[in-house]
């Protein structure tokens, strides 16, 4: 079953691509460009997301390092027939420059040791006019996230739990992230806080947990394979409709305090290849 779909952080960011790539689909329809020809989605992972991804451009490419992960996704996509895996073996990305109309980025620089590398190869292959969108759990996150970091971390290392688990190795600022995106080449149009103190609250460590009971490469490290027999994400297995509505409803409540100011869990940046 897809529990991540009853995880407000999770829901949110999924409707939130969901949402986006249709925006950005109509701007291109009112400018009189052609349709997405080639889309890349860098750091897929399991790919519980290209079937969307795939229905907005006529190939979509996707790269990972974890060779176990794009093995998952290309069983979990396999009625999709116009998706290509590739396996990323360094900082260079396996395509040519100015390549692709739309680039997705989901939750991956706070995996990687060189942010700024990642960054200018978003860029490399973006074609001028193209479209970035790239998601990132946010530095200066509600203390209802993840409270024992949120004061641990102003005197010693953060525990891998919460803001900090899923091996991530360090939180983006919103203006750091920013200033990267405008110093490669491209103009930030979009930001976008995801999820409040209120949907946070609600979510607490439990994500994580299940996480480390359910896959077992809970820490998503490369070259990790072998599985236990649960999966948080499998695309023909959503759970009932009246949890997930459950969940949208407090993600709305959660949408509108947001509105007001506050600290979110995460951050969305929509960017333009200059």
């Amino acid at each position: 079953m897809n529990f991540k779909l009853l995880f407000p952080t999770y829901r949110a960011r999924e409707r939130y691509i969901h949402g986006t790539l249709g925006e950005l689909a109509a701007q291109r329809a009112r400018a009189g460009a052609p349709p997405v020809e080639r889309a890349l989605d860098v750091g897929c992972g399991e790919g519980e997301l290209h079937a969307t991804l795939a229905a907005h451009a006529t190939t979509l490419d996707a790269c990972d390092v974890n060779a176990g992960d794009l093995e998952r996704a290309a069983a979990l996509n396999a009625d999709l027939t116009n998706v290509r895996y590739a396996r990323v073996a360094g900082p260079r990305l396996p395509y040519p420059d100015a390549a692709f109309d739309l680039v997705t980025c989901l939750e991956v620089i706070e995996h990687v040791e060189d942010p700024l590398a990642l960054v200018a190869e978003l860029a490399r292959v973006t074609r001028p006019g193209g479209a970035l969108v790239l998601t990132c759990p946010n530095h200066d996150f509600p203390v209802t996230y993840d409270p024992i970091n949120h004061v641990r971390r102003r005197h010693r290392a953060p525990l891998s739990i919460g803001a900090y688990g899923y091996g991530h190795a360090w939180l983006v600022r919103r203006e750091q992230a920013s200033r990267w995106l405008d110093d490669a080449g491209f103009r930030v149009t979009r930001v976008t806080p995801l999820t409040g103190a209120l949907a946070a609250a609600a979510e607490l460590y439990l994500p994580g947990l299940l996480q480390r009971l359910l896959k077992a490469n809970s820490g998503n490290h490369a070259g990790v394979t072998a599985r236990r027999g649960g999966s948080l994400h499998v695309r023909d297995r959503r759970p009932p409709a009246a949890l997930v509505a459950l969940t949208d409803g407090l993600n709305a409540l959660d949408a509108r305090a947001l509105a007001e100011g506050g600290a979110s869990v995460g951050l969305a940046f929509v960017a333009e290849r200059r």
